[in-house]
């Protein structure tokens, strides 16, 4: 349904520039330890990657990092 995409697109832009500025230089999202923040957003990008070929904006350079980051994690690449 492209047109629930395109009414979405303001409120996840929104989200994702918070995001962005709350995640700064820590490591995590909360922090400099995993929390089940990072847990969730990380299970959100890998549903929404593949399957809606979703990618960060560029703009969101801190988030993209961290979703690398997070992806290399032992636990996540079982």
């Amino acid at each position: 349904m492209p047109d629930v995409g395109t009414a979405l697109q303001p409120l996840l832009d929104q989200l994702l520039d918070q995001l962005e500025q709350r995640i700064g230089d820590q490591t995590f999202l909360a922090g400099a330890t995993p929390t089940i923040a990072d847990c969730t957003l990380f299970a959100l990008m890998e549903a929404i990657y593949p399957g809606f070929g979703y990618e960060l904006p560029e703009r969101c350079g801190r988030l993209r990092a961290w979703y690398d980051m997070f992806r290399l994690r032992p636990c996540v690449s079982m």
